[in-house]
């Protein structure tokens, strides 16, 4: 069992048991619209746009748009929908209904109850945020030579975010390493299901894990992720606070330094692809860059989204270049989709932004291509092309097309031919500056450490008191922390990428464990006593 201490197993307690306040969303009489979007060349953009500015002033939910078929899915609320379709007929875009009422739909398609034992896993149906980390935490018990569990981070509402590091007793420390993410988008929930299945399949596969190390975080929005299954099913950001606004969130895969703030990414705090105040604002991103650079031996980044069925690759915030392993990316991105073809005839369309006509700024995979040199780096929209929130009888061969696609993968890195090929193939890592801004952005006062103002005037969008405002360290520390005093014998702090938190096991409060965590993050290392 692990052991902590008291103080800590009252913060957790905190965040099972804490209530959130906000009235849930019932979606009744809410449609589901499939839009098409203009042909002509060029216009793809501007009709996304209005699509975005739709979901901001008339509350409706882009849920996926699909360039390369010239279409759109959006959530419309019953009160809206006449305007809204009269909005999208004056800019020549038609729609036609495919979900009729969808609470009904929801309702249909909510998750069974039945009980999952403490520390097992389920894919017949989805899993709760308790249940996820039931299974998480008793790895280590099982696995104690194979698994290594971290906390890479901490949410805004103080849960923590886990990284699992799977691999098997081998000579040498300095094997590849393969980092996996699931459920940045709170309301993806097949996503954390595909990376907590990957895990479970990786320790019945030693032949993988041998000669590679993977990092697999199964829920790195567990705040977004509690809340759509409690309050709102749609709900897609983190849940960051935002001073003097109601509105709350940041889309976490819009909040990376590469090209942040460019296409499809807002400075509104009420969007739903709000980029936040700064690159790597938030923990959720900040767990993911310290993740992928520490050791810098990140040869694989993937990260797991839905839905769609589509292999993606950089660049997708640049769509007149290719990236320097344009083909060798494409390569690996093909054979993937073959062998979930193989499995079961399901088809993966694979390729770059271009090739879906997809162009984001601030998207974790041009992070980790350009800022972070990884040289395969891949985004899965998972099953299916129909549904949204797919049926649980989908769930499992969802799960399973990860399975099959990072199986591949790994066995194309461990190739010895390919040793020497890695070494010349690494890219250097890539700044881009995020480009000059022309949307109307919300002041927010801005506030020193101590609490002092400065930079009097300055156009933030992010509370400054929940969001950390130092500057981003681009390589690891090579400093051991001090481990602090806690009287806690069963957990240790690893060598952080930043500063150590050297008082995060005991905060005076919750807001300065907040606090802390922004501007300091560290990685906790939890291990059997």
């Amino acid at each position: 069992m692990v052991k902590v201490g008291k103080q800590l197993l009252v913060l957790l307690a905190h965040i099972v048991l804490g209530v959130q306040n906000s009235p849930a969303v019932s979606h009744r009489g809410w449609r589901v619209l499939e839009v098409s979007l203009p042909a002509e060349a060029g216009v793809g953009d501007r009709a996304l746009g209005i699509l975005r500015s739709l979901e901001g002033r008339r509350g409706i939910d882009l849920l996926r748009q699909d360039g390369a078929r010239g279409v759109a899915e959006i959530a419309v609320p019953s009160e809206v929908l006449e305007d809204v379709t009269s909005k999208l007929k004056e800019n020549n875009m038609t729609s036609k209904t495919v979900v009729e009422d969808f609470a009904q739909f929801m309702k249909e398609n909510a998750p069974r109850s039945d009980e999952v034992p403490a520390g097992e896993a389920t894919f017949t149906r989805f899993m709760t945020y308790e249940e996820i980390v039931s299974y998480v935490e008793d790895l280590p018990r099982r696995y104690p030579e194979q698994v290594r569990l971290q906390v890479a981070g901490l949410s805004e509402e103080n849960r923590p975010i886990y990284v699992l590091t799977i691999t098997s007793p081998s000579p040498g420390g300095n094997k590849p390493v393969i980092v996996v993410d699931g459920g940045a988008h709170a309301r993806e929930w097949v996503s954390p299901a595909a990376a907590t299945y990957l895990v479970g399949r990786l320790l019945e596969s030693p032949d993988l894990t041998r000669d590679v190390e993977w990092r697999v975080i199964p829920l790195l929005n567990p705040d977004g992720y509690v809340y759509s299954w409690t309050h709102d099913r749609l709900w897609r950001k983190n849940r960051a606070r935002f001073d003097g606004l109601d509105c709350v969130g940041v889309d976490i895969n819009r909040n990376f330094d590469h090209a942040w703030g460019g296409p499809d990414s807002s400075p509104d705090p009420c969007a739903s692809n709000h980029m936040g105040r700064q690159p790597f604002s938030e923990r959720e991103t900040r767990a993911v860059r310290d993740v992928v650079l520490q050791g810098n031996r990140t040869e694989v980044y993937v990260t797991l989204h839905s839905y769609g069925q589509e292999i993606i690759f950089p660049w997708v915030s640049d769509l007149t270049t290719l990236h320097r392993n344009h083909e060798k990316m494409s390569v690996v991105a093909e054979g993937m989709a073959r062998e979930i073809e193989a499995n079961d005839g399901t088809e993966f369309r694979v390729g770059n932004g271009k090739s879906f006509s997809y162009v984001f700024g601030g998207t974790s995979i041009d992070w980790a291509a350009g800022g972070a040199g990884v040289p395969l780096v891949f985004a899965m929209e998972l099953r299916d092309m129909r549904h949204f929130i797919i049926p649980e009888d989908l769930i499992q061969p969802a799960v399973e097309d990860v399975w099959l696609s990072m199986k591949f993968v790994a066995e194309e890195i461990m190739e010895p031919e390919n040793s020497a090929e890695r070494e010349t193939e690494r890219p250097d890592a890539e700044i881009v500056e995020s480009p000059s801004k022309t949307e109307e952005v919300v002041p927010v006062q801005s506030v020193t450490e101590n609490g002092a103002e400065a930079n009097e005037g300055a156009i933030t969008t992010v509370n400054p008191d929940t969001q950390g405002t130092e500057t981003i360290a681009r390589q690891p520390s090579t400093t051991t922390p001090a481990v602090p005093d806690n009287g806690n014998p069963g957990l240790e702090v690893t060598p952080a990428l930043t500063e150590v938190v050297d008082n995060a096991l005991r905060p005076s409060s919750e807001h300065d464990a907040r606090e802390d965590s922004a501007k300091k993050p560290t990685l906790w290392k939890i291990v059997l006593s």
